[in-house]
């Protein structure tokens, strides 16, 4: 719907654009960059061959590619999180995560988060994010449920660039997928708790154990988090605002019933229940932690996720069938309380319904020649049983005007795959093919009526409407084993993103949406230095992007006109690297600089951003840590992450400038226990996550103890 809570509109400003003033900040984080990769060569001279060897970086195994293979040997932009970098780093959210990854950054937005990758940002009527997140196979793409919980997780991969060949549901910028740690043959289990500011308490544990040796395995875990939230109410009867409480539930079971045969059954629930985020309303630069928050307001969210996976092994090759359902319901009110406003209050109730089937078929782990090929469908309905606004027209009407649109979608998707790479020696060629067709229809419903009574004053408008859109989406990726530890790769691949319904246009004539497609060129190498203790991989990419999806709103009419903007560019640079100075001592760092720009995109017949900078897009963003754990078992983690200059509306006059953020984390580990204590944005910096009618305010200074039980 294009606002800050997706059902209501919002004023979008006009204004000269402001020329970027980011690049000495990009300068001076690049020659930081720079001096730490000749302080990491000066000080790997100093080691002798025995102790590199004996401290080395671990080979970490993904199946990003649905191969295993080593990270190091994949032709493609990919980070890597395992458990323990997830609980060193303090990870326990999707911003936490995005913080470690470069040019990729959740906005969250009044309860919801955008992401945004490399200059693509959500599509705001189809509520689709341009990264996909799977939980154990189970996919998710929209912006409304994006909750993450990483207790009991094995490792997070975070796939950068267009995903369309390799994987069921397509993704026009990226995947994360989340694996859940499977149980062995020994009971393992792990009780977790937390206290931090803010009256915010955490529990969460886990449990992994053997019901028939090598034969049946189950996982549970549970986390619980509740916190009342760093913002003053300025409501008489209210203390503060911005608080929630969250339980998230998951049982995984792994049964090999045969040497050949595997099968994995997992199910999750969670439940999210808040009075809103932290917002502050207002056309304000300024950040203040306190608002009139109206005791009413509320956002809840559940979600139950099943899947269930097969996979068979033949002497050469290996079928998968996997198989997902989600059921979810978001449900959000707030009031309007600040002078001026015409809308006086709004919310939505959302229910999401969607099943997805997929078959792949691929060579056996131990092939030097790889193929691949799946089947995939989904279906997916949204019914939106009230989507509303309340506009303060007593003076003229009489009475305060009602909208609301309980419109319902829906949307069939069937895809055909394939990818196959040829070894030519050192060079590896890699050509996939994807054909995906999807049919969406919408059951429009608009309603006018007195806030007071109820009564309806129109007619209702309703109509129906249908289309399809099909696509071929191809990929090829060259590479190039230049020694053992050095790999060098160049690809193209086609992004895409299918069609649409705006729900809220009456017209059923300008209801449709266009897709969006881009070209991906992405050429980048990946090295391990001095006995493998140094980790460097850099990529180059350029998008070339037609038919961005984008919004024009009316605020005062509560008109929304969904459109495609004409054509966008996206272009930059991302670093990555990790030195294990020595035994216990690991550096990482992390950089990406993006330049994305409108080409064409004619708002109206008067206003032209053409040329103005990608909303939602930070100019650049970087992350520095340094981890240090002793034999005797004392660790310290500090981290500072920092973002460059961001545009939240495309006229670009809403502007958050750059700013930087630094975490610390220092405890000890025993043989069974652990005890830390943490501080995030431990310097007080002042930002906001998301500016428009509602802006968000980033979390202030909080400290916080955890400790830990294993057995």
């Amino acid at each position: 719907m294009g606002n800050e809570d997706w059902s209501c509109p919002i004023s979008l400003q006009t204004g000269t654009k402001e020329e970027s003033v980011t690049f000495q900040s990009i300068k001076l984080s690049i020659l930081c960059i720079l001096s730490v990769s000749l302080a990491f060569s000066i000080l790997t001279k100093e080691v002798n061959a025995d102790e590199s060897e004996t401290y080395r970086l671990d080979e970490i195994t993904v199946t990003a590619n649905k191969h295993e293979e080593k990270i190091q040997e994949i032709p493609a932009s990919i980070s890597v999180f395992t458990a323990i970098d997830l609980e060193d780093a303090n990870i326990t959210t999707l911003s936490d995560l995005m913080n470690l990854v470069p040019n990729l950054k959740a906005n969250d937005n009044n309860g919801i988060r955008d992401i945004s990758f490399r200059g693509l940002g959500s599509s705001r009527y189809t509520f689709k994010n341009p990264v996909t997140i799977y939980i154990d196979g189970v996919p998710s793409d929209k912006v409304l449920f994006t909750d993450i919980d990483f207790n009991n997780v094995e490792r997070v991969e975070v796939l950068r660039g267009a995903q369309g060949v390799l994987y069921g549901k397509n993704s026009i910028g990226g995947i994360i997928n989340v694996i859940t740690k499977p149980s062995g043959n020994a009971v393992e289990g792990k009780i977790n708790t937390e206290f931090a500011e803010h009256q915010t308490y955490g529990a969460k544990g886990c449990v992994n154990a053997p019901l028939i040796t090598n034969r049946l395995y189950l996982s549970l875990s549970d986390n619980y988090r509740k916190t009342d939230g760093y913002m003053t109410n300025d409501h008489p009867d209210e203390d503060t605002y911005g608080g929630y409480y969250e339980n998230s539930f998951r049982t995984r079971m792994n049964w090999l019933p045969t040497d050949m045969l595997e099968m994995d059954f997992n199910a999750s629930l969670y439940k999210y229940s808040g009075d809103h985020t932290s917002t502050i309303y207002g056309n304000t630069n300024e950040v203040v932690y306190h608002s009139y928050k109206d005791p009413d307001d509320e956002l809840s969210k559940d979600s139950l996720n099943l899947s269930m996976s097969i996979n068979y092994s033949f002497e050469k090759a290996e079928l998968k069938i996997i198989s997902t359902y989600t059921d979810a319901m978001y449900d959000r009110f707030s009031k309007r309380l600040y002078e001026g406003a015409s809308m006086i209050d709004g919310g939505m109730k959302l229910e999401l319904d969607t099943f997805t089937q997929e078959v792949r078929i691929q060579s056996a782990a131990d092939n030097s020649f790889k193929w691949m090929a799946g089947l995939f469908y989904s279906n997916e309905d949204i019914d939106n049983k009230k989507q509303f606004a309340v506009y303060d027209t007593h003076e003229t009407l009489g009475y305060d005007k009602h909208m609301n649109w309980p419109t319902k979608t829906y949307e069939d998707t069937i895809a055909a795959f394939g990818e196959v790479t040829l070894p030519f020696g050192r060079f590896n060629l890699t050509t996939g093919i994807r054909y995906e067709r999807t049919d969406a229809a919408m059951d429009y419903r608009y309603e006018e009526s007195r806030a007071d009574t109820g009564a309806l004053v129109k007619d209702p408008v309703t109509y129906h409407t249908e289309d399809d859109w099909d696509v071929l989406i191809p990929k090829g990726v060259l590479s190039w084993q230049y020694s053992d530890n050095c790999m060098i790769y160049a690809s193209i691949a086609k992004g895409y993103l299918a069609g649409g319904y705006n729900l809220a246009e009456a017209d059923a004539d300008y209801a449709r949406i266009d897709n969006q497609t881009s070209i991906n060129y992405e050429a980048g190498f990946k090295t391990m230095h001095f006995g493998n203790r140094i980790m460097l991989n850099a990529a180059i990419y350029y998008m070339d992007i037609k038919d961005i999806h984008v919004l024009i709103e009316g605020i005062d009419t509560g008109t929304f006109i969904a459109s495609n903007a004409g054509a966008a560019h996206s272009q930059g640079i991302e670093i990555e690297s990790v030195f294990n100075v020595m035994k216990g001592l690991d550096l990482m760092a992390s950089f990406g600089i993006i330049d994305g720009e409108y080409d064409e995109y004619l708002y109206d017949k008067n206003t032209d951003y053409s040329g103005n900078k990608l909303i939602r897009t930070p100019e650049y963003s970087f992350n520095v840590g340094i981890s240090y754990r002793h034999d005797s078992g004392l660790f310290a983690r500090a981290d500072v992450c920092g973002y460059g200059d961001t545009y939240f509306n495309p006229g670009n006059t809403k502007k958050q400038s750059s700013y930087e953020i630094y975490n610390v984390k220092i405890g000890y580990k025993a043989s069974s226990w652990e005890v830390y204590g943490y501080g995030k944005n431990i310097f007080d910096e002042e930002y906001f996550t998301n500016m428009d009618v509602l802006n968000t305010v980033g979390a202030p200074s909080t400290f916080g103890i955890i400790a830990t039980l294993t057995y």
